[in-house]
């Protein structure tokens, strides 16, 4: 047997900066295998006697170039066996199925995954999923496929599963309901239908704690085949969930939306999801209040951290301030503001103020998606201005992104200062109640050592930092005793480790305009440049 790889199979290495396919030298750490080769089963087996190469495999990858696809059931049997074939590679850690066309899998080549002890990630793309079908042995092939979900529930090592364009909603209710493994951390589900159109009556609100014991009334039969009972299913029999995300499902209306709110408050400590994403220009606002209501009135039950929420959904301005102004949970928010030109300036406007004065804010991303035109927001001194204000006073916030969904509008150059100021640390250090130590300034300096501005604007607010680079080290720890030994003596409250109340500089701290390049001459620069390497160099 030769040493070189078999055919139809793709490898790729990564020896440098570069990646570069080989036939020879390669890793195997990447493995495409296109099934309009026939040739591709025959090369995969051929790897997998290869044992020190079987080893390296990483990363697979299935597709099709062929248009009309393994759809004869001899093909749907090939897959079937590539799929167990797959399940052996001991290393495999990420597998992407993707075709340019729907594409049969049955469900149960699915359950061979579970033999993958490794398998960390799957996503499958274009895929229609089916349940095998028979006249006399359908009971025993329903009773064999559910033992493999089973199998998979208990021994799969999934953590993340992402369905995107898929098909085949009974196969697909089974594998959510009954088949993750319980290892799975993050579920996407991306135009793939979880149920039929048909639904049952819309649940209650999650603003009152007896509605969700009304949605879990709801009996297994009238859910069992409904995107109410998925939803359901999904919550309930994965509390170890991190993340779920909806993006455009079909069929998926509000009612369906309120019992998933339900159903998070009804798991309340036993789930353990911080990340929500629904996406979807059919829901409305019936949606988004029923999950701004279950981060509002439930927000030390409920853990969520990361919520995106692009609805039609209008006049939400009002609703989304009360929760950024009542949940200090929410570090990440995607907000998507519709309606016409004066209610998106209306909600943007109050989404800007309610994020003022929170230096005990949690929040540090924000993006939000506005239905008008780059030019209306860049002119709009309404939307820029309650922005720039609330960034004058908001420390927290470290990333800001206001666009129409294709296209960023462009920040003023205070606010993108400010925002890097921001996630330097240093304004949050400035107003700590507690003197903040010399090691937490350098700390700061070393976030943002990659702009020369924002290093300069610190240093004019810190200048002590160059007094101490300029030190030997022994008398920089020396000094920085006798300085801390010197503010717990005082009994006034000082703002800096070097014993100087930084009070004395807040009338005449040095504004955002001082970053600007202009400003920073030459000579500061090389002063800078001098002071930084002392800086950094005894911080090490």
């Amino acid at each position: 047997m030769t040493n070189s790889p078999p055919p139809s199979v793709s490898t790729s290495t990564s020896t440098s900066t570069s990646t570069s396919t080989t036939t020879t030298t390669s890793t195997f750490r990447d493995v495409s295998l296109d099934l309009s080769n026939k040739h591709a089963k025959r090369a995969l087996e051929v790897l997998l006697q290869m044992e020190k190469r079987r080893t390296k495999v990483r990363h697979a990858r299935v597709f099709s170039s062929n248009p009309t696809g393994y759809e004869s059931p001899q093909g749907i049997k090939i897959m079937t066996e590539l799929f167990e074939l797959l399940s052996r590679l001991p290393n495999l850690k990420t597998l992407t199925v993707s075709f340019p066309f729907p594409q049969t899998l049955p469900l149960q080549a699915l359950c061979f995954l579970s033999g993958a002890p490794r398998l960390k990630s799957l996503q499958l793309d274009n895929v229609s999923l089916q349940t095998e079908d028979g006249d006399q042995e359908e009971d025993k092939q329903e009773q064999q496929l559910e033992q493999q979900l089973e199998l998979w529930n208990k021994t799969g090592q999934l953590q993340e599963l992402t369905l995107q364009h898929c098909r085949g909603t009974k196969a697909l209710q089974k594998l959510l309901s009954k088949g993750l493994p319980s290892s799975i951390r993050r579920l996407t589900i991306a135009n793939t239908p979880i149920g039929h159109a048909a639904a049952p009556a819309p649940a209650s609100t999650s603003s009152s704690s007896t509605s969700a014991s009304t949605t879990s009334a709801c009996s297994t039969e009238s859910c069992a085949c409904s995107t109410t009972g998925t939803l359901q299913a999904i919550i309930q029999n994965n509390p170890q969930l991190q993340g779920l995300r909806l993006w455009d499902v079909p069929n998926l209306q509000d009612n369906h939306v309120q019992v998933l709110a339900d159903q998070i408050l009804l798991m309340g400590d036993k789930t353990l999801i911080q990340e929500l994403e629904v996406t979807s220009s059919i829901l409305g606002p019936p949606s988004g209040e029923a999950v701004a209501n279950l981060l509002i009135q439930h927000r030390r039950s409920v853990k969520i951290e990361h919520l995106k929420l692009h609805l039609d959904w209008e006049d939400c301005g009002s609703t989304v301030a009360l929760l950024l102004l009542t949940n200090k949970q929410i570090k990440h928010l995607d907000i998507r503001l519709y309606g016409d030109d004066d209610n998106v300036r209306a909600d943007a406007t109050a989404i800007a103020h309610a994020l003022q004065n929170t230096t005990s804010s949690s929040l540090r991303r924000l993006r939000v998606c506005m239905e008008l035109e780059p030019e209306q927001v860049a002119g709009d001194e309404d939307i820029m201005q309650a922005f720039e204000q609330m960034l004058a006073t908001n420390d927290a916030l470290k990333y800001l992104v206001l666009d129409d969904s294709l296209e960023d509008f462009a920040l003023s150059a205070e606010m993108e200062a400010k925002l890097k100021l921001n996630r330097s640390g240093a304004p949050r250090l400035w107003k700590r109640n507690t003197p903040p130590s010399h090691a937490h300034f350098v700390q700061a300096l070393i976030n943002q050592r990659n702009d020369v501005n924002t290093l300069y604007h610190i240093l004019s607010n810190q200048p002590t930092l160059c007094s101490y680079a300029l030190m030997a080290p022994a008398k920089q720890q020396q000094q920085q005793d006798a300085d801390e030994e010197a503010m717990l003596s005082k009994s006034s409250s000082l703002n800096c480790s070097t014993g100087i109340d930084f009070s004395q500089f807040a009338p005449g701290r040095k504004t955002l305009s001082s970053l600007s390049p202009k400003r920073t001459t030459y000579k500061a620069r090389k002063f800078l440049k001098k002071s930084m390497k002392k800086v950094f160099a005894s911080s090490a």
